[in-house]
């Protein structure tokens, strides 16, 4: 069993991604010192999961390093005092026992000071809960390659797929190429000029997938926000100030930290969605109309369009701007929620609706239909959003009565 450092199994108990060796040198670690124990404690009961996770990556790992070598170096001097022969250790090697006292020093400092962190922002912000099911789709998303975005930072563009990388980079931010790390990885991409968003933060990242893409992503608070395909999301490194704003072109899922006292902003272009609660989704189109709609699973939110007075949701409901004409009906959430959870689910849709959707997701060139009757054809159901091609198409033929081919990058539809 390889050994890790203890900051890298810390990192991976954050971020739940733990493995059982990990868990078995954890343990070991907890049974060096009742001190261990009760630090590691404090961080488990601590109310703002998230900010470790930030926090986590916003420390100088080379810095921090030196301080731990003096700091072991200062305990080797000292036991050479209390008696141990002088010469019995190589040159530049340190012995099991200062390893041992070394990680308990990185450990016991990384922890004290999320701990300290924690003391001023606990009472403050509470970060979601993710359900299992929710966890479980951003892993399958990751494994089956569908979790890509391009972060744009100070002009420059990274492609990240997950958000350990994402942190990497956004923490490096400002930092010359030389200090920079060298697992960051920066590539030219072209991109839209209209997915940009002409940001109002001075210090802003701005988030864009492509048609074929989806990103799961953690905001400075803790707010977790699951970006659907070709959207935008325009946001400060960190908040700062009354107000916690963001901006949004496209489909997002937003699962929302609360704090009372410092209320959460999503600008889309028809109006501002001030948050007093935790779950929405919203989505902004901008084809022969211009579209605004916000959907509301729990908590409250209010919608405040360019000219016009806010106006309130309730859990199960809907707002639709449309060209500026505002409407609210009630609605099943079950097919906003369900695409959190890995699951398209489609209610009366007709076929064209359905594959056009499919068509995004799966980088579809073309669908053809051999009959235009077929584009009627109305379908209600859920499709799994990380199966293959293949069982999709096995699924809507038996459903829909109807043959399905693939061919060249397109997929032609017939009547059986």
């Amino acid at each position: 069993m390889a050994h890790k450092d203890i900051n890298d199994i810390l990192y991976n108990l954050l971020t739940g991604q733990l493995t059982e060796d990990d868990q078995q040198q954890l343990d070991a670690w907890l049974d060096e010192s009742p001190e261990n124990k009760q630090q590691f404690d404090e961080l488990m009961n601590a109310d703002d999961f998230a900010a470790s996770y930030h926090l986590y990556h916003s420390i100088d790992k080379n810095a921090a390093w030196q301080k731990f070598r003096e700091r072991i170096d200062h305990t080797q001097g000292s036991a050479n005092e209390l008696g141990t022969p002088k010469g019995e250790q190589s040159a530049g090697h340190s012995s099991p026992i200062s390893f041992k006292k070394l990680l308990r020093v990185a450990a016991a400092i990384l922890l004290l000071v999320v701990g300290a962190y924690w003391y001023g922002v606990r009472h403050a912000t509470t970060p979601p809960t993710l359900s299992e099911e929710v966890l479980t789709a951003m892993a399958q998303s990751e494994e089956n390659g569908k979790n890509e975005a391009v972060l744009t930072i100070g002009g420059q563009q990274h492609v990240v797929t997950n958000m350990k990388q994402m942190l990497s980079v956004s923490t490096n931010a400002g930092k010359t190429e030389s200090q920079q790390p060298s697992t960051t990885t920066q590539q030219p991409l072209s991109i839209d000029p209209s997915t940009t968003v002409n940001s109002r933060f001075e210090e802003a990242a701005t988030l864009v997938t492509h048609h074929d893409k989806e990103f799961w992503m953690t905001l400075d608070d803790g707010t977790r926000v699951h970006l659907n395909y070709n959207t935008t999301l325009s946001y400060p490194l960190h908040f700062t100030g009354s107000k916690r704003e963001v901006e949004l072109q496209g489909e997002a899922y937003f699962f929302v930290a609360k704090n009372q006292s410092r209320p959460f902003i999503v600008h889309t272009p028809q109006g501002s969605i001030k948050v007093y609660g935790t779950e929405f989704w919203v989505k902004t189109e901008r084809d022969a109309k211009s579209k605004t709609t916000v959907t509301l699973v729990r908590g409250s939110v209010g919608f405040t369009p360019s000219s016009g007075k806010e106006q309130m949701l309730k859990p199960g409901q809907e707002l639709s701007v449309v060209n500026s004409q505002l409407s609210i009906a009630d609605v099943d959430t079950t097919p906003y929620t369900a695409w959190n959870t890995g699951t398209f689910v489609f209610e009366n849709s007709t076929l064209q609706q359905l594959m056009s959707v499919l068509a995004q997701w799966y980088n579809i060139d073309k669908v053809v239909f051999r009959d235009n009757s077929l584009r009627s054809i109305h379908f209600t159901g859920s499709l799994e959003r990380y199966g293959s091609i293949e069982r999709v198409i096995s699924a809507i033929t038996t459903v829909c009565d109807v043959e399905m081919e693939q061919r060249d990058g397109s997929i032609i539809i017939r009547k059986k």
